[in-house]
C-alpha cells in the first residue's frame, strides 16, 4: 500500500481471498487428538490439506469443514454447513466403488459431475463437480481417501483452480527441468506423478530430483 501510495495511485482492483472448506468422510475416522478403537484410523488428509492451503495464505481463507459419518443425513448436513461458509469445497474419500461411499452419488444427485474419474496415478477416482447453494454456483473438489492421492489431485487441481478465482493471471505453477539421480518405473497404463525431493547441483548447475521411496498412495511419507 505504501509503494501504492508513493507513486500517485488513487486506486486499484483487488480480488477478495477465496473461502475453501476442507471436509473428510469416513466412520473410520476421528480426530487427530482422539485415542482409537477397533478399525478407527486419526484423520490425517484434513490436516494435510489445510496445511496445503495455508501455504496459499494471501489468496485463500481455508475453512475446516470437520469430519462427515458415512449416512446420507450427516453427509447432507456436513456438506450444507460447509457450503454455507465457503466458495469451493475440497473432500476426501467417498467417491471410490465401496457400499459406504456415498459422495460421489450425492453430487450426481444434488449438483452436476463435471469429471467422475481421470487417467493418471495416483488419484484416479477424482470428482470435480459444481452445486447450487443459496443461490451460488460451488465448486467441489472430490479428493481419494488414500492420503497421497488426496494431496497430488489437491495441488494438480483444486490450487490451479484457486489461483485463477483469486485474479492471477497463471494458475498453474511453473515447471522446472530437473536429473533424475535414479532409475524410475513408471506405470505404464496411466500418467504417473512421481514424488521426489529436489536439491540443487552447485558442481552440475542443475536441479537434481531423488524419489521419496516406495510409491503407494497410502504412505504419507512418500
Amino acid at each position: 500500500v505504501g509503494l501504492i501510495a508513493t507513486i500517485g495511485v488513487k486506486s486499484v482492483n483487488v480480488f477478495r481471498r477465496v473461502s475453501v472448506a476442507v471436509l473428510s468422510t469416513g466412520d473410520e475416522l476421528v480426530e487427530p487428538h482422539e485415542a482409537t478403537e477397533g478399525g478407527q484410523i486419526r484423520d490425517s488428509n484434513r490436516s494435510m490439506l489445510m496445511s496445503c492451503l495455508s501455504e496459499f495464505g494471501s489468496i485463500v481463507n481455508a475453512v475446516d469443514g470437520g469430519i462427515a459419518k458415512d449416512t446420507s443425513d450427516d453427509l447432507d448436513a456436513k456438506l450444507q454447513a460447509a457450503l454455507d461458509r465457503a466458495d469451493v469445497l475440497i473432500t476426501s474419500g467417498g467417491v471410490s466403488m465401496g457400499e459406504v461411499d456415498l459422495l460421489k452419488g450425492y453430487l450426481e444427485t444434488k449438483g452436476k459431475v463435471l469429471v467422475g474419474r481421470i487417467n493418471m496415478k495416483p488419484g484416479k477416482p477424482l470428482t470435480f463437480a459444481t452445486l447450487q447453494h443459496n443461490f451460488r454456483t460451488k465448486l467441489i473438489f472430490a479428493t481419494p481417501g488414500n492420503p497421497v492421492s488426496s494431496l497430488v489431485t489437491t495441488h494438480l487441481f483444486a490450487v490451479p483452480a484457486l489461483r485463477v478465482l483469486a485474479g492471477l493471471k497463471e494458475g498453474l505453477a511453473r515447471p522446472v527441468t530437473v536429473r533424475l539421480e535414479h532409475r524410475v518405473r513408471l506405470d505404464r497404463q496411466r500418467p504417473e506423478y512421481y514424488r521426489a525431493t529436489v536439491r540443487w547441483d552447485s558442481a552440475e548447475g542443475c536441479l537434481v530430483a531423488s524419489g521419496t521411496g516406495t510409491q503407494a498412495s497410502s504412505r504419507l511419507a512418500s
